[in-house]
This record gives structure tokens, C-alpha cells and sequence, in this order.
């Protein structure tokens, strides 16, 4: 019998972000991720994890991987504008190694807003990393 061509595919030979479950640190609920993306995705929903559990879910209509170099660079200014950075530098000592950043979905954003109900650095700080 000739192999069927469809089953053959394996979604692993691409680069990138790939199916999986992500577990909320917070609580405890699973989320499956369901769309592919890799480090030259935009409008992507993301998910930084640091080593001691802490979460932080942001959006970027940029490049992931210039959001994460942000994040990244801020931490290794002693920079404490972005929640991420302030956490690893009061909490870390400034270790850039404690968090990783992984897509969770791709998505199609809407108007930015700051406040009422948009992401803040208060709620960023709040809700997410707490």
C-alpha cells in the first residue's frame, strides 16, 4: 500500500511555535495554542514564564521577536519600564535567563487602547505577574 501523503505531514517539520498546552501559573487552567507562529510573527499574543512561576501575557502588532529583544534590552539597561524587566530586576538581579517567551496565538488586534480596560503598565504589573 502506497503511503497517503496527508499523513505523512508532520506540523513539526516547520520552525517556529508549535502545538501545545500552556498551563496558567495563576490558575492552574490549561490553554491549548492553536495557531503557528515564529519569531517573525506579528499581532501575536505571547506568554513570558519566569523560573519562579510568575506569568505575563502581552500583545505586539510587531515582530515577536523585536518585542522580546525589548524586553530583553530592558532588563539588561536596569530598565524597570516594562513589567517584565522590573520583575527580573528587583526579584532576579537583573537575569535575563530567568524568563522565556513562547506564542500563544495569533490574532487579528483591534484599536490600541491604554485605559479604560487596555493593557497599563498598573494592570501589567497587577494582574499578571502577581
Amino acid at each position: 500500500m502506497l503511503p497517503n501523503k496527508k499523513e505523512d505531514r508532520n506540523w513539526l517539520n516547520t520552525v517556529g511555535t508549535y502545538k501545545c498546552e500552556i498551563q496558567s501559573t495563576t490558575t492552574g487552567k490549561i490553554y491549548k495554542c492553536t495557531t503557528y507562529a515564529n519569531c517573525r510573527t506579528s499581532n501575536v499574543v505571547y506568554l513570558a514564564t519566569c523560573r519562579c512561576g510568575k506569568q505575563y501575557v502581552g500583545k505586539t502588532t510587531r515582530w515577536l521577536k523585536d518585542r522580546i529583544l525589548e524586553h530583553l534590552a530592558c532588563i539588561n539597561r536596569l530598565d524597570a519600564s516594562s513589567a517584565i524587566a522590573e520583575h527580573a530586576i528587583q526579584e532576579h538581579g537583573a537575569n535575563e535567563y530567568f524568563v522565556s517567551f513562547q506564542a500563544i496565538e495569533t490574532v487579528k488586534l483591534g484599536k490600541r487602547k491604554v485605559t479604560p480596560k487596555g493593557l497599563n503598565r498598573e494592570s501589567d504589573i497587577k494582574y499578571f505577574m502577581g
